[in-house]
């Protein structure tokens, strides 16, 4: 059920952060990838930075706002509605590329909403069928609607949420299509690979190309901006600018390119295997669980029953045509945003938490020894300073423990089939135990969790497991390392 969750949550997730696609085999060489042999001395040119940024809540020089920017800024906070937003955004697309820093790199955050007008109600027929999921989407999206008006009331937020969940013209007077599920004899692809596609040749694209332009922006000339963009028109009247001008530097735009490229990390990993029936899946083993129905026992719904489940559907979780290629395009991915996330946290260092920051320290230096501990872990998994990084010791923060873990092996060498790391055996001895001396029988509740696993399948990435019987010890002290309840999330469904 996790992996389900988890993959949906994904695809949903990574799409809501985001031209023709280029060709798969050209996007390894698209992007400008940091070395690891680079990263001391970037990390230095960051640390020096920190000791001259410009933090300063006044004083800040707004003459420096381009024309540019200035009006793509009055348009933003001016849109009405989701048609106006889809005009701006089309002419903001042929206009991009020759604007100033400021508004390029304004322009370029804005862009990645482009692919994805009416997406929500594009998404409609994948999760009507089972309920539940349906329902709590839709509560999910209302919860959205009425904090916004809570919280943003303003009508450039409530554009940009029509833009989002609203159908609107094809172009040829009909809606745009939905993905939907094909009917019987037709060719059309299945709802979920028509998902699939669209992130991979819309939404990805916007990505990468907003990635490429933040990437070329110098800060030749300082960058301001200005918080009426998020708070609106009214906000930060008459001499009430303490907090509505910000300096944009070289923090932020390494933050940005962290969350592009961790994103991108997510559009690959999830495009990368066949998922078409996994709310058909969802919606077997949510019945096992008494959702949208009840095909399960008293008993419970231990991992044996959930593993005969996703059994019953033998494409799924099968890897696509160019998967591995995606699967190691998503490592770069990866590791690119960990070492951006680093240089971002180095230019911050110590600054105060502020929420009118554009880069709020908090959120990567929320408690500086944890974060430490967790970037050490993921440093160490994907290459602090190598490209090719190999086995990673990673210790249980709870027991101390120590495994070795090639997660570089996962993304190069990865699964055919993910229902590989499936378990092999589990506790079937009895459904209830026998307590002769009270003489009462209760339930044996570890009946149907997973005892065994397939040592072959484990080896390239927990490379010291000499049985499969050792499969579980090795993602749980992994799960415990700091920062790695992330890295071990694709082998924990198979394992919990």
């Amino acid at each position: 059920m996790k992996i389900i969750s988890t993959l949906l949550s994904i695809a949903t997730i990574s799409a809501a952060m985001a031209s023709s696609p280029t060709p798969a085999q050209n996007w390894d060489k698209y992007f400008n990838w940091t070395s690891g042999k680079d990263m001391p001395k970037l990390v230095k040119e960051a640390r020096k930075r920190q000791q001259y940024r410009k933090t300063a809540t006044g004083g800040i020089d707004t003459s420096l706002m381009s024309p540019e920017y200035q009006k793509l800024r009055d348009a933003i906070i001016n849109v009405k509605t989701g048609e106006e937003l889809a005009g701006m955004l089309k002419t903001l697309d042929s206009k991009v590329d020759s604007y100033p820093e400021d508004a390029k790199m304004l322009g370029s955050l804005l862009l990645l909403l482009k692919p994805m007008r009416g997406v929500v109600y594009r998404m409609i027929p994948m999760v009507e069928k089972p309920k539940i999921t349906h329902s709590f989407l839709r509560n999910q999206v209302k919860q959205i609607a009425s904090n916004m008006r809570l919280y943003l009331p303003f009508e450039h937020w409530e554009a940009g949420f029509s833009y989002l969940t609203e159908p609107f013209d094809a172009g040829n007077g009909k809606a745009v299509a939905q993905f939907e599920n094909p009917k019987l004899f037709s060719k059309k692809k299945p709802a979920i690979q028509q998902y699939q596609d669209f992130l991979e040749a819309e939404v990805y694209p916007e990505f990468a190309k907003a990635a490429k332009r933040i990437e070329a922006i110098t800060f030749k000339h300082p960058v301001v901006w200005d918080n009426r963009l998020v708070f609106g028109a009214t906000s930060f009247q008459g001499d009430d600018t303490e907090n509505r001008y910000r300096y944009v530097q070289e923090g932020e735009k390494h933050l940005a390119l962290s969350s592009l490229h961790l994103g991108m990390h997510y559009l690959n990993y999830v495009t990368a295997y066949d998922i078409n029936d996994v709310l058909k899946l969802s919606y077997k083993v949510g019945r096992l669980y008494g959702i949208d129905g009840f095909d399960g026992e008293v008993d419970g719904t231990p991992n044996y029953k959930i593993s005969k489940e996703i059994n019953k559907f033998p494409n799924l979780f099968v890897m696509r045509k160019d998967g591995q290629d995606k699967m190691e395009r998503s490592f770069k991915h990866l590791r690119e945003g960990i070492r951006q996330v680093r240089l971002a946290r180095e230019e911050v260092k110590g600054e105060s938490p502020n929420r009118f920051l554009v880069l709020n320290p908090e959120k990567i230096d929320p408690w500086d020894e944890n974060f430490e501990k967790q970037m050490a872990v993921a440093e160490c998994l994907v290459g602090k300073d190598s490209d090719e990084p190999g086995v990673c010791p990673v210790h249980s923060a709870i027991t101390g423990e120590v495994v070795k873990v090639d997660l570089y092996a996962f993304y190069h060498q990865s699964p055919k089939d993910l229902k590989a790391l499936m378990a092999t055996d589990w506790n079937l001895s009895s459904n209830e135990i026998t307590n002769k001396k009270l003489n009462v029988t209760y339930p044996n509740y570890f009946w149907g969790s997973p005892t065994n696993w397939d040592k072959k399948s484990y080896s390239s990435y927990f490379p010291e497991i000499s049985s499969g019987k050792e499969v579980a010890k090795n993602v749980r002290v992994l799960r415990q390392a700091y920062g790695g309840e992330f890295f071990g999330a694709p082998f924990a469904f198979f394992v919990e």
